[in-house]
């Protein structure tokens, strides 16, 4: 798994560290827009995610600067412009994360080096030429097929003519009697009826005592 962004401005070319953090609030996105370079940024609007707001002017984070988690998801060393890429097992735990709870899916927030000045960059949005790529591999599991539940065997209850039984099928006699065409004094001397396996009814056997 692999996390692409394109650094498209920066104040010094010089490296620095830029992380991710999973976010654990919502947040928002306004209408403003800023001019230029975009380096002064614009006023907010509502719903926007500012450094106090989650959604302008009426949400606010829990802790300023965001809410998210201190455990870096995962980090890399971004100089000069152009694409960078962040990819770690911990983003994969992100992910799965997510799929399995996609209320919780807020995410990443992207933390650049803030301990002196001149350090910002700006990485392009999803609405430029170069807009930020998750790309994810996975496995496909192996297909779980139901298991086939078994045919129940006809009883003496079910018989009728033209339907295939078993070899040999037990019956009590008035069930012989309308299923062979027996007599009824036939019927008090037959004690089974086979029928042999086929498409076709034939005519059965019968046992005396």
């Amino acid at each position: 798994m692999t996390l692409s962004m394109n650094t498209s401005m920066t104040a010094l070319d010089s490296a620095r560290i830029i992380e991710l953090h999973k976010l654990l609030a919502d947040w928002g996105e306004g209408t403003s827009q800023a001019t230029g370079e975009e380096g002064q940024g614009a006023a907010a609007t509502p719903n926007d995610a500012t450094w106090r707001h989650r959604f302008f002017d009426t949400i606010f984070w829990t802790n300023e600067g965001g809410d998210f988690s201190a455990v870096v998801s995962a980090s890399q060393s971004v100089g000069p412009v152009g694409q960078y890429t962040w990819r770690s097992a911990q983003m994969v735990a992100d992910v799965q994360s997510w799929l399995e709870n996609p209320a919780s899916n807020f995410g990443w927030l992207v933390l650049g080096d803030e301990s002196t000045i001149i350090t910002s960059r700006r990485f392009d949005t999803r609405e430029t030429a170069n807009p930020p790529v998750l790309t994810i591999q996975y496995i496909a599991g192996a297909r779980v097929l139901p298991t086939p539940r078994p045919r129940p065997t006809p009883s003496a209850a079910s018989i009728s003519p033209g339907i295939r039984y078993p070899a040999t099928l037990q019956r009590s006699l008035p069930q012989v009697a309308a299923y062979c065409g027996v007599s009824q004094a036939d019927q008090t001397r037959c004690v089974s009826c086979t029928k042999q396996p086929g498409s076709k009814p034939v005519r059965p056997y019968h046992s005396r005592k």
